[in-house]
């Protein structure tokens, strides 16, 4: 190992813990590591997937982590490759084929691309040496960043035999251990908890509303290196890059609406040097590695303790000593409590949400179905006085649900049946249920002129007095059309979205909106306990360390803001 540590990745040593995760992994064993930010974590699955034979496949969330690690490998004459979401299906294809040819030790793969037949198929074709579930975090609802698509890992040992699974985490609680464990299904896991403290990082919190004269003050006091300036939102970038700018600070923004061409440009200046401090959200940092910032500055409180001791780890990565520092007001608590409102709506506005678009649909139409047309979100916002990230929620919470599902909408509509009433009658009897219910009411609403001549189809009626569900009508009308059975003519045909009513009424509704609530509730207790590490007068290393579960904690640090 040591000679492969030397010679592929020109290291003299192994840092702490790294040798025996790797030796634990040789031996096939399912391993959770939990190691600091710039730990190394992921020399944790490259150096064993070098020496086992076959090919590792690790599970990244991050499109810039997995270039920016594949291209390091192939540097390091490791073949390795990437999939994911940038690649034409041609590039794709071209991997696939060196995969089963033998030709990577490595690919990184997004989540997402676990629901990817195609892929399964590869993965059960290629000898899988093991699989590295990086940021694993992401895998636990209760984690600072959770992702569903990572619930699908375990699900391809269904389809393909199992093999060997490492998760690797810097940021996890002993209940996001616990999780992880139960939902990736590691078998005797060993566990290897490397400690969250690093001696070269010194933590400040600043009290102040004026967030910009402090923040000047705090790259003026720089001797060399760069800058990380995260802040709560996107307009908040714009704010105080601008601001700096104006007092010569060579700043600029960078977050996730920014077009990706526009995105790579800032973070090529910024690892480059050419710029010298970068306010971004936190979409900014993760599988970005510059060795020498040396200082992260948070103008807004972060959500969780977590995503601080994580984005806050971006600094010193070069051994050397670095600050992190959070300049915190009171009033900072409603931008945060506003977006766990917004992400976990509770239950009494979707209660309003329901009651607004009924009254909608009242206006607009005699409707007396258990289906409602849902208008545009920013029109439901305006309508009820709602925040759209509310509304926004909502619909998402719904749809995910399918409480809210997609129709057609054929605006002014005619039909003429082009078969006899006896092939009519004989179509029907070997069709769907769901078809047949169709024609039963169109048959009702045009009666037998609709033989001879086109005849006006209301579609309102058929999903209002017919209870016809919208997203079935669709459907069953392209059936009849390519049945040859109507001839139909609906003018401003669109995709629309309905409310069914009827679903409110089920268990599993109530069951959701619950967990739904508790999910808030442990956003909110998260946001408290980084409310009380802003607050405290006590050590803020031990804070951290501390929320941790970190056995190795002093109670003072001697550098901290706190201690002096």
């Amino acid at each position: 190992m040591e000679k492969i540590l030397n010679t592929r990745f020109g290291l003299k040593e192994f840092r702490k813990g790294q040798k025996e995760i790797i030796q634990s992994v040789l031996k096939c064993k399912d391993t959770l590591a939990v190691m600091p930010t710039g730990g190394g974590k992921s020399l944790c699955y490259q150096l064993p997937a070098i020496i086992m034979p076959g090919t590792a496949i690790v599970i990244s969330p991050l499109i810039a982590l997995m270039k920016d690690q594949v291209d390091q490998l192939i540097m390091r004459e490791i073949p390795a490759a990437f999939i994911n979401s940038s690649q034409d299906q041609d590039e794709i294809q071209e991997i696939f084929i060196h995969a089963r040819q033998g030709g990577y030790k490595i690919i990184y793969v997004a989540p997402e691309r676990l629901a990817s037949r195609q892929f399964i198929e590869l993965l059960k074709d290629i000898n899988l040496s093991f699989i590295a579930v990086d940021e694993a975090h992401c895998i636990s609802e209760w984690g600072h960043d959770f992702r569903p698509a990572y619930l699908k890992v375990n699900n391809i040992f269904s389809l393909i035999e199992r093999v060997p699974i490492i998760a690797l985490t810097a940021t996890a609680t002993p209940d996001v251990r616990q999780d992880i464990i139960k939902q990736l299904k590691l078998q005797s896991p060993d566990v290897y908890i490397r400690g969250f403290d690093r001696n070269n990082l010194r933590y400040n919190c600043i009290h102040s509303k004026d967030k910009l004269s402090k923040l000047v003050n705090i790259y003026r006091s720089m001797n060399s290196g760069s800058m990380i300036v995260y802040a709560g939102s996107r307009n908040r970038t714009i704010e105080f890059s601008t601001g700096l700018q104006k007092l010569n600070v060579p700043a600029e923004y960078y977050h996730g609406g920014m077009k990706s061409v526009q995105r790579e440009s800032v973070q090529e200046r910024f690892i480059s040097g050419k710029t010298k401090v970068i306010v971004a959200t936190n979409a900014f940092g993760m599988g970005i590695d510059k060795a020498d910032v040396r200082h992260v500055v948070h103008v807004d409180l972060p959500q969780t303790v977590e995503a601080y001791y994580q984005e806050a780890g971006r600094a010193g990565r070069d051994g050397l000593d670095a600050e992190c520092t959070l300049i915190y007001h009171p009033e900072d608590l409603r931008l945060q409590d506003f977006f766990i409102q917004s992400t976990y709506p509770p239950k009494r506005e979707i209660s309003k949400f329901v009651s607004k678009v009924e009254l909608y649909n009242e206006k607009i139409s005699d409707n007396r179905s258990g289906f409602n047309i849902i208008p545009e979100a920013a029109d439901i916002a305006n309508y009820s006085g709602m925040p759209l990230t509310i509304v926004n929620a909502i619909i998402g919470f719904l749809t995910r649900l399918e409480i809210i599902k997609p129709g057609n909408s054929f605006g002014e509509s005619q039909i003429r049946f082009t078969r006899s009433r006896e092939q009519i009658r004989e179509y029907y009897e070997t069709t769907t249920d769901e078809r047949r219910e169709v024609l039963d009411a169109i048959l009702r609403s045009v009666g037998s002129e609709a033989f001879t001549t086109f005849c006006e189809l209301s579609i309102a009626q058929l999903t209002n007095r017919h209870y016809i569900n919208p997203a079935i009508l669709g459907k069953a009308i392209s059936a009849f059309q390519f049945a040859g059975i109507i001839d139909f003519r609906g003018t401003h045909a669109e995709t629309r979205y309905y409310l069914d009513k009827t679903l409110l009424k089920n268990d599993n509704f109530d069951v959701e909106v619950k967990h739904l609530e508790r999910r808030r509730i442990h956003a909110s207790e998260k946001l408290k306990a980084m409310q009380l590490y802003a607050e405290t007068l006590r050590c803020k290393r031990h804070y951290i360390l501390s929320y941790f579960a970190d056995q190795d904690v002093a109670e003072k640090c001697g550098n901290c803001s706190s201690c002096g």
